[in-house]
């Protein structure tokens, strides 16, 4: 593999990483809303009482299955497109700096 293709996986992977980090931050900072929204609730009167470690346990079960799924998702488009254009490229069609 060439440079730049190392470099185009290196920066897919860390997109991939990126998309997950995103996308779990924003499904917890949902649980973290609706665990403040059950907790006023609560204190109204209107449901029972709440705790932080009930509502973000079934938040971070959740959340990492998805964060995952985009993760790999984002991870797996990019480096599977470096690895099917170096795929249609033969050795005759290379550029001389990657034969």
């Amino acid at each position: 593999m060439s440079r730049r293709e190392i470099l185009a996986v290196a920066f897919w992977l860390l997109a991939g990483f990126v998309a997950w980090n995103a996308a779990f931050d924003l499904l917890i900072s949902r649980g973290i809303r609706e665990y403040l929204y059950q907790e006023a609730q609560a204190r109204l009167g209107l449901l029972p009482p709440v705790t932080v470690d009930e509502v973000m346990a079934g938040t971070v079960r959740y959340a990492l299955p998805i964060a995952t799924a985009w993760g790999l998702a984002v991870a797996a488009a990019g480096v599977g497109t470096v690895w099917w254009l170096r795929a249609g490229r033969s050795p005759e069609t290379a550029a001389p700096a990657e034969r």
